[in-house]
């Protein structure tokens, strides 16, 4: 069977297509897989257990998994100073936070027949609504040790088109809702449905802010114009302007380019943005929740007190898809003497290898800070390797920060170890 694995940021997973049948009654496939694995969290010695589970029918498809991760060793002081190490596993999941156990969720998902409807929860990742311009490839958690189970549902009704997005179902950091249109659709102005209109709202009700915390949030209005339309080919160029709680206010003025057809495509955004004084674009972005908070280490305030001069900057966007292949990458520039940042993720999926890697780095003045993870920056390496039959070989290690609240420090860990899969014959194809 191929390798049944899902990596932090990038959901990888090999299955074969399903079987038709006569009866028009979709078989269900499915397959389970284990996880045993060693390694270093919090600069400790740890193990990883990961049972997973993953059902798919014609509409629907569940995936449970629940990583316990285990500290190995206790650390004591006798009464003469001596310290003493202990072999006494400890499970490090909050066992009160519910949030724990709605993390064994990694993804529920449903969609009506005719793709009108569809529903999806698990952990939020690279989520973005409209063009990115106030939520922009949102990640709900970066920790596996603080799980962050959320939701999305899309609903699309001719031409007009809805979606609801929230970080958390218990504590949500973003809620946030779009909704899209051809407001001159079927008229001798627009017939062929080129004109679009966006609206965008976001909202984290419990911002750190000050001494305390306030709702933040914000709100953009979105046109968009498809200048191209073919079958391989789709140019657009759009405009917006984006309002924030604090009254900070920015335009967007952007093109769009997308060349290829399912399942190969490239997009390609180039994006000139003009900021007011305190605006951040695309505010609720992969590092919302890194950034939310304060870090006294660094003097960074909560990212709700930053302030910022007017200015004129860029963002960029490319991401490219193959039927083994993902890759993106981005930059950001909010003003001439702004530090720069840039991200990129590549994920590569096949019957033997699961691989996915991601680098991010928020603050980059000089060159020599792309080798530099340091407090404003994250990484990840997660890979998978079928060795034989059902057995394969995995190994992840991960950069960020880790803490609750501004208390956070720079972390590595890293798990490396061994799973057995099973599928069922309409997974195994």
């Amino acid at each position: 069977m191929g390798i049944a694995h899902v990596s932090y940021l990038v959901f990888l997973s090999v299955a074969g297509e399903q079987v038709e049948v006569e009866t028009k009654v979709a078989p269900v496939a499915w397959t389970a897989s284990a996880q045993l694995g060693m390694g270093q969290l919090d600069g400790g010695a740890a193990a990883l257990l990961r049972p997973r589970l993953e059902l798919g029918g014609s509409k629907a498809r569940a995936v449970l998994s629940a990583p316990i991760w285990l500290d190995l060793i206790e650390h004591r002081l006798r009464n003469n100073g001596e310290r003493q190490e202990q072999l006494r596993p400890r499970w490090l999941g909050r066992s009160h936070d519910p949030e724990t156990y709605l993390g064994f969720i990694e993804r529920l998902a449903y969609e009506t027949a005719d793709h009108t409807a569809a529903v999806t929860l698990g952990t939020v990742s690279g989520e973005s609504l409209g063009h990115g311009v106030l939520v922009d490839h949102y990640q709900s958690t970066l920790d596996p040790l603080r799980p962050h189970t959320g939701g999305r549902f899309d609903l699309n009704v001719g031409d007009v088109s809805a979606g609801v997005l929230c970080g958390s179902l218990t504590a949500p950091h973003l809620v946030a809702t779009s909704l899209l249109l051809a407001p001159l659709a079927g008229t001798a102005v627009d017939p062929d449905r080129r004109l679009h209109l966006g609206i965008e709202g976001g909202l984290d009700p419990s911002a750190p802010a000050g001494s305390g915390r306030r709702p933040m949030g914000g709100g953009s209005l979105d046109l968009g114009y498809t200048l191209v339309r073919g079958d391989h080919v789709t140019v657009e160029t759009y405009g917006a302007a984006v309002l924030l709680s604090t009254l900070a206010a920015g335009t967007h003025t952007g093109l769009r380019l997308e060349v290829g057809q399912d399942p190969a495509t490239v997009t390609g955004r180039l994006e000139a943005v003009w900021s007011g004084h305190d605006y951040t674009p695309g505010y609720f972005d992969i590092a919302y929740e890194a950034e939310r908070l304060s870090d006294p280490e660094s003097g960074r305030p909560a990212k709700a007190d930053l302030r910022h001069p007017k200015g004129l900057g860029a963002r960029a966007r490319l991401e490219a898809r193959a039927a083994m292949l993902r890759f993106g990458a981005g930059a950001a520039i909010r003003e001439r003497d702004a530090p720069l940042a840039l991200s990129a993720y590549v994920a590569i999926t096949s019957e033997r290898l699961s691989l996915a890697a991601m680098w991010s780095q928020r603050s980059l003045a000089r060159f020599a800070d792309l080798g530099r993870i340091g407090r404003t920056g994250a990484a990840l390496v997660d890979l998978s390797v079928n060795v034989v039959d059902n057995l394969f070989l995995f190994g992840q290690a991960r950069r960020s920060l880790r803490g609750d609240g501004p208390r956070r420090q720079p972390v590595f860990d890293w798990v490396g170890g061994l799973g057995l899969g099973l599928a069922s014959a309409e997974a195994g194809g």
